[in-house]
């Protein structure tokens, strides 16, 4: 019991105790995302109580992927400085926080539907086509793709830019991200489908490989949430840490994604 009281250090990143506070959406944002009093309070009461470590609800990328009017937003500059409060205040109590990025994909389409746009997705599906989803979504054009990791790779600069210690990327839990691990959602036949996809189905996921991944800006390593040691058959097809979670379950969409978070966080552009 006592460990549980200790440091722990995450590459460069070390907390002053061993609880963490796990992503947890509040929908306290304010309108247009921004971060609210409310949460500055929530945050700055779960650092007084001594929590290591508080990996904040969604912080959306991208206005396509957004799920909710409630939801915090990092896809401009001018949402930094309320961030930066909400990490200042995180910081005051010695606790350390890592900000979670987000988009909904198909997921977002009824406030896109709200909006008068088509929700976007790794393929067309029309509703009632897929029954594990109950509307429909438009196949994103490989530049809205590029256009999507760009965004997570900007939204993780802003987060550095706010002070905070690490993001976390949200792949689970059918948005984005995992929706292109999904043959249900992924027919794509060009590099962001097709043989992947068909690798994968009738696969088990190890359940080592991990759904999340958190980076530290320190020192750009990137390590998984649920595990440090890969599980049997981890494809390990490059030395860099940052490949080390994007490999064939993770996909080139993902290790895109990671990359762009990779670049857009070196300490050479602090």
């Amino acid at each position: 019991m006592g460990m549980l009281f200790t440091p722990f250090a995450i590459g460069s990143l070390t907390t002053k105790n061993r609880f963490v506070r796990s992503a947890t959406y509040d929908g306290g944002a304010e309108p247009g995302g921004f971060v609210s009093k409310w949460q500055i309070d929530l945050y700055t009461a779960l650092a007084r109580g001594e929590i290591g470590l508080i990996v904040s609800g969604i912080f959306n990328v991208d206005s396509r992927g957004k799920i909710s009017p409630s939801q915090n937003s990092i896809q401009r500059d001018h949402h930094v400085e309320g961030l930066s409060r909400l990490v200042d205040a995180v910081h005051a109590h010695g606790a350390k926080i890592a900000v979670q990025l987000f988009h909904g994909g198909r997921e977002a389409f009824r406030r896109q539907e709200a909006l008068g746009q088509s929700a976007l997705g790794p393929s067309d599906i029309e509703p009632g086509q897929d029954p594990y989803f109950e509307g429909g979504c438009k196949a994103m054009t490989e530049g809205e793709i590029e256009a999507v990791v760009e965004a997570f790779g900007k939204a993780a600069a802003r987060v550095r830019m706010a002070g905070a210690d690490a993001v976390q990327i949200h792949g689970a839990h059918a948005y984005l991200l995992s929706q292109f691990l999904s043959p249900q959602c992924n027919r794509r036949e060009d590099q962001w489908g097709g043989p992947l996809i068909q690798e994968l189905e009738g696969q088990h996921v190890p359940s080592g490989v991990p759904c999340v991944a958190l980076h530290s800006p320190v020192d750009n390593l990137v390590l998984p949430a649920k595990s440090l040691t890969p599980p049997p058959g981890w494809r390990e097809e490059a030395t860099d840490p940052i490949c080390h979670v994007a490999m064939l379950y993770h996909g080139p969409t993902i290790r895109r994604v990671l990359n762009h978070i990779k670049g857009a966080v070196a300490p050479s552009q602090a």
